[in-house]
Protein backbone atom coordinates (compact mmCIF):
# COMPACT_ATOMS: atom_id res chain seq x y z
CA UNK A 1 0.00 0.00 0.00
CA UNK A 2 2.73 2.57 0.79
CA UNK A 3 4.35 1.97 -2.61
CA UNK A 4 1.01 2.38 -4.40
CA UNK A 5 0.28 5.56 -2.46
CA UNK A 6 3.69 6.97 -3.36
CA UNK A 7 3.19 6.24 -7.07
CA UNK A 8 0.03 8.34 -6.98
CA UNK A 9 1.54 11.21 -5.04
CA UNK A 10 -0.25 10.40 -1.80
CA UNK A 11 1.88 11.03 1.26
CA UNK A 12 -0.64 10.62 4.01
CA UNK A 13 -4.09 9.10 4.44
CA UNK A 14 -6.29 9.88 7.42
CA UNK A 15 -9.63 8.07 7.09
CA UNK A 16 -11.02 9.92 10.10
CA UNK A 17 -11.09 13.15 8.08
CA UNK A 18 -12.72 11.94 4.88
CA UNK A 19 -16.01 13.63 5.69
CA UNK A 20 -14.43 16.68 7.30
CA UNK A 21 -16.15 19.73 5.74
CA UNK A 22 -13.17 21.94 6.61
CA UNK A 23 -10.33 19.93 5.05
CA UNK A 24 -12.44 18.14 2.44
CA UNK A 25 -10.60 14.89 2.96
CA UNK A 26 -7.80 13.04 4.64
CA UNK A 27 -5.46 12.58 1.68
CA UNK A 28 -2.42 14.79 1.31
CA UNK A 29 -0.85 14.99 -2.12
CA UNK A 30 2.55 16.24 -3.25
CA UNK A 31 1.84 17.05 -6.88
CA UNK A 32 4.48 19.32 -8.43
CA UNK A 33 6.23 19.35 -5.06
CA UNK A 34 3.41 21.29 -3.40
CA UNK A 35 1.41 19.65 -0.63
CA UNK A 36 -2.34 20.07 -0.99
CA UNK A 37 -5.56 18.31 -0.09
CA UNK A 38 -7.18 16.24 -2.81
CA UNK A 39 -10.81 17.23 -2.94
CA UNK A 40 -12.74 14.18 -1.81
CA UNK A 41 -16.43 14.90 -1.83
CA UNK A 42 -19.03 13.96 0.70
CA UNK A 43 -20.74 10.64 -0.10
CA UNK A 44 -22.61 10.70 -3.41
CA UNK A 45 -21.99 14.39 -3.96
CA UNK A 46 -20.19 13.87 -7.25
CA UNK A 47 -17.20 12.33 -8.91
CA UNK A 48 -14.13 11.50 -6.85
CA UNK A 49 -10.53 12.20 -7.78
CA UNK A 50 -8.76 8.99 -8.77
CA UNK A 51 -5.51 8.02 -10.48
CA UNK A 52 -6.03 8.50 -14.22
CA UNK A 53 -5.22 5.95 -16.95
CA UNK A 54 -5.60 6.88 -20.59
CA UNK A 55 -8.96 5.37 -21.71
CA UNK A 56 -7.66 4.14 -25.08
CA UNK A 57 -4.66 2.42 -23.51
CA UNK A 58 -6.83 0.82 -20.84
CA UNK A 59 -9.41 -0.41 -23.37
CA UNK A 60 -6.63 -1.95 -25.47
CA UNK A 61 -5.05 -3.57 -22.40
CA UNK A 62 -8.43 -5.00 -21.35
CA UNK A 63 -8.97 -6.39 -24.85
CA UNK A 64 -5.53 -8.05 -24.83
CA UNK A 65 -6.18 -9.43 -21.35
CA UNK A 66 -9.57 -10.87 -22.36
CA UNK A 67 -8.01 -12.46 -25.46
CA UNK A 68 -5.11 -13.95 -23.48
CA UNK A 69 -7.47 -15.30 -20.80
CA UNK A 70 -9.73 -16.85 -23.46
CA UNK A 71 -6.75 -18.40 -25.29
CA UNK A 72 -5.42 -19.83 -22.01
CA UNK A 73 -8.83 -21.13 -20.94
CA UNK A 74 -8.80 -18.93 -17.85
CA UNK A 75 -11.93 -17.24 -16.50
CA UNK A 76 -11.36 -13.50 -16.30
CA UNK A 77 -13.05 -11.86 -13.33
CA UNK A 78 -13.48 -8.12 -13.68
CA UNK A 79 -15.08 -5.72 -11.22
CA UNK A 80 -18.88 -5.78 -11.15
CA UNK A 81 -19.37 -2.86 -13.52
CA UNK A 82 -19.76 -2.48 -17.27
CA UNK A 83 -16.41 -2.23 -19.08
CA UNK A 84 -17.29 1.35 -20.06
CA UNK A 85 -17.58 2.18 -16.32
CA UNK A 86 -14.28 0.46 -15.59
CA UNK A 87 -12.62 2.69 -18.18
CA UNK A 88 -14.42 5.74 -16.80
CA UNK A 89 -13.28 4.78 -13.29
CA UNK A 90 -9.64 5.26 -14.33
CA UNK A 91 -10.29 8.20 -16.66
CA UNK A 92 -12.59 10.70 -14.99
CA UNK A 93 -13.67 8.89 -11.82
CA UNK A 94 -17.01 7.46 -10.85
CA UNK A 95 -20.28 8.73 -9.50
CA UNK A 96 -20.85 6.87 -6.24
CA UNK A 97 -24.60 7.32 -6.75
CA UNK A 98 -24.35 4.81 -9.63
CA UNK A 99 -22.99 2.10 -7.31
CA UNK A 100 -24.15 -0.03 -4.43
CA UNK A 101 -22.36 -2.02 -1.73
CA UNK A 102 -22.69 -5.81 -1.74
CA UNK A 103 -20.61 -6.13 1.40
CA UNK A 104 -23.34 -5.06 3.79
CA UNK A 105 -25.49 -8.04 2.76
CA UNK A 106 -22.99 -10.85 2.34
CA UNK A 107 -19.80 -10.33 4.33
CA UNK A 108 -18.50 -9.86 7.83
CA UNK A 109 -14.81 -9.51 8.66
CA UNK A 110 -13.48 -10.69 12.01
CA UNK A 111 -10.30 -9.08 13.29
CA UNK A 112 -7.60 -10.90 15.22
CA UNK A 113 -9.03 -9.79 18.57
CA UNK A 114 -12.63 -10.64 17.65
CA UNK A 115 -13.80 -7.25 16.39
CA UNK A 116 -16.48 -7.71 13.73
CA UNK A 117 -16.82 -5.36 10.75
CA UNK A 118 -19.48 -5.17 8.07
CA UNK A 119 -16.70 -3.56 6.06
CA UNK A 120 -13.42 -2.09 7.20
CA UNK A 121 -15.04 1.28 7.90
CA UNK A 122 -17.80 0.04 10.23
CA UNK A 123 -17.20 -1.94 13.41
CA UNK A 124 -20.41 -3.71 14.47
CA UNK A 125 -19.31 -5.56 17.60
CA UNK A 126 -17.08 -8.40 18.79
CA UNK A 127 -17.45 -12.18 18.45
CA UNK A 128 -16.25 -12.52 22.04
CA UNK A 129 -19.34 -10.66 23.21
CA UNK A 130 -22.03 -11.71 20.68
CA UNK A 131 -22.67 -14.67 18.40
CA UNK A 132 -22.27 -14.23 14.64
CA UNK A 133 -26.05 -14.37 14.27
CA UNK A 134 -26.48 -11.63 16.87
CA UNK A 135 -23.81 -9.51 15.19
CA UNK A 136 -25.33 -10.03 11.74
CA UNK A 137 -28.71 -8.74 12.91
CA UNK A 138 -27.65 -6.19 15.54
CA UNK A 139 -28.71 -2.52 15.30
CA UNK A 140 -25.30 -1.36 14.03
CA UNK A 141 -25.26 -3.85 11.16
CA UNK A 142 -28.88 -3.12 10.22
CA UNK A 143 -28.21 0.64 10.33
CA UNK A 144 -25.14 0.19 8.10
CA UNK A 145 -27.25 -1.75 5.56
CA UNK A 146 -29.90 0.97 5.60
CA UNK A 147 -27.25 3.65 5.02
CA UNK A 148 -25.77 1.65 2.13
CA UNK A 149 -29.20 1.55 0.48
CA UNK A 150 -29.14 5.33 0.07
CA UNK A 151 -25.47 6.36 -0.08
CA UNK A 152 -21.89 5.15 -0.04
CA UNK A 153 -18.79 6.62 1.54
CA UNK A 154 -15.79 8.53 0.18
CA UNK A 155 -13.49 5.56 0.71
CA UNK A 156 -15.74 3.08 -1.18
CA UNK A 157 -14.18 3.47 -4.66
CA UNK A 158 -11.69 0.68 -5.13
CA UNK A 159 -13.51 -1.75 -2.84
CA UNK A 160 -14.03 -5.23 -4.28
CA UNK A 161 -17.62 -5.21 -3.02
CA UNK A 162 -18.60 -2.06 -4.93
CA UNK A 163 -21.06 -2.94 -7.66
CA UNK A 164 -22.54 -0.88 -10.48
CA UNK A 165 -26.32 -0.76 -10.11
CA UNK A 166 -26.80 -2.17 -13.61
CA UNK A 167 -24.99 -5.36 -12.51
CA UNK A 168 -27.18 -6.12 -9.49
CA UNK A 169 -28.66 -9.54 -9.07
CA UNK A 170 -32.46 -9.08 -9.15
CA UNK A 171 -32.75 -11.83 -6.51
CA UNK A 172 -30.59 -9.44 -4.56
CA UNK A 173 -29.60 -8.40 -1.20
CA UNK A 174 -32.49 -8.86 1.18
CA UNK A 175 -32.25 -7.18 4.53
Amino acid sequence: MPAAAGRHGIDQFDATKLDDPVTGGGIKSRRLGVENDLALHRPCSGDLSWPRIDPKQLAEALDRTRDAARDAGVALCLPRMPVSELIRYYDTGIRLADYTCRNAWNTMFIGRQGAAYSCWIKRVGNVREQTLQELWNNPEMRAFRQTCRTRLFAMCPGCCFLEHKTMRDPEGEGE
